[in-house]
């Protein structure tokens, strides 16, 4: 049937369907001409007594029946198809008028230009080093100087240059590769896991490195002083194997944040993070035990209570297209980070091309 009206609605505004409509109306009144009498003796012209069908005046109410539908339906079709434009029209005046809300300021194209050179004067020096031996603090002290140029782009983007930004990277390490002494070490700091999971079982972890890690306050670009380092577990499948009874879905077993950025290989965004335990609640397949935890973080630790709002955005190898080595996290301390959909794109494809 909605196929039927698709097809009618494609035509109604169609010279054929016009044409068919206005030759009815002609032939049911050529027709009433030739056979008047016939019709007014008929009903609902005469009461009766009848004396039998008249077949000329069925034929003639058939007409006018029809082309009233017709001009009817056409009406109806005319008017949704109308309504349907205006709906239309007023969707592309709203995303317009919020593109042009969140376009960068007028300073930003300069500014990620002298960024970028910062990034690539940062890459060249690694690649022409010549195979000398490079301090393990030299090379911190480089990425944070490009972490510090995705910072300053943040708060750009935003127009938000009082607040505190800042930024870290998180290194994937894969547990299959750790050694008994390495999962040890690394079980310590492991955060929003339930205890009786080994690293063993895991297809890795997000090992945060503090010394990969800067605040927008920072003006040479200094590690973040309230940064402690944590771990994050990656599962090897993102969620249950069967739906829980009652739902129509899976639910996630990807903590909000970096594990699902490295997950979905994709940039993900949390405007207020006071939201994730009701996210963890309704979607994620987490204890409640984690649920509070993660809640209890981001309310009152001392890391966490910087952290009203944030971005994980993949950082991909070069070398393997598919591969992503680590993530690097953007947060500040106010709900709202690249709020609108249109800067978390634009950001997105800004941060694929730098990392």
């Amino acid at each position: 049937m909605s196929r039927l009206l698709s097809s009618v609605m494609g035509r109604v505004g169609s010279a054929l369907y016009a044409t068919v409509v206005t030759t009815l109306g002609l032939l049911a009144g050529l027709w009433g001409s030739l056979y008047s009498s016939e019709i007014r003796s008929a009903w609902p012209f005469h009461s009766g007594p009848y004396q039998g069908a008249s077949a000329h005046a069925l034929f003639f109410w058939s007409l006018v029946l029809s082309a009233t539908f017709l001009f009817f339906l056409g009406q109806v079709l005319v008017e949704k198809a109308r309504r349907q434009a205006e709906q239309e029209l007023t969707k592309r005046s709203d995303k317009l008028e919020e593109l042009i809300r969140t376009q960068p300021p007028e300073e930003f194209l300069s500014l990620c230009s002298q960024l970028y050179k910062t990034c690539f004067a940062t890459q060249d020096a690694f690649k022409y080093s010549h195979g000398q031996k490079l301090e393990p603090e030299e090379v911190a002290q480089s990425v944070r100087l490009i972490l510090q140029t995705f910072v300053v782009l943040a708060q750009s983007f935003d127009r938000a240059p009082n607040l505190r930004y800042a930024a870290n990277v998180m290194l994937f390490r894969d547990a299959q590769r750790l050694t008994p002494d390495a999962r040890t070490e690394i079980k310590q700091r492991l955060r929003f896991c339930d205890q009786e999971i080994g690293i063993e079982n895991l297809r890795g972890v997000l090992d945060l490195r503090c010394d990969l890690s800067t605040v927008s306050l920072s003006s040479n670009a200094d590690p973040d002083p309230d940064l402690k380092p944590f771990a994050l577990p990656i599962p090897w499948r993102d969620h249950p194997g069967k739906v829980f009874p009652g739902e129509a879905e899976y639910r996630s077993r990807l903590l909000p944040g970096a594990p699902r950025a490295f997950y979905k290989g994709r940039m993900e965004c949390y405007p207020d993070t006071s939201t994730l335990r009701a996210w963890c609640e309704r979607y994620g397949d987490f204890s409640p035990g984690i649920q509070q935890d993660l809640d209890e973080y981001f309310r009152n630790h001392a890391m966490g209570i910087h952290v009203k709002s944030f971005v994980s955005i993949p950082l991909w190898n070069p070398q393997l297209e598919n591969e992503v080595l680590g993530i690097l996290n953007l947060h500040r301390d106010e709900p709202g980070i690249l709020k609108a959909e249109p800067l978390q794109d634009n950001f997105s494809r800004w941060s694929r091309r730098t990392s």
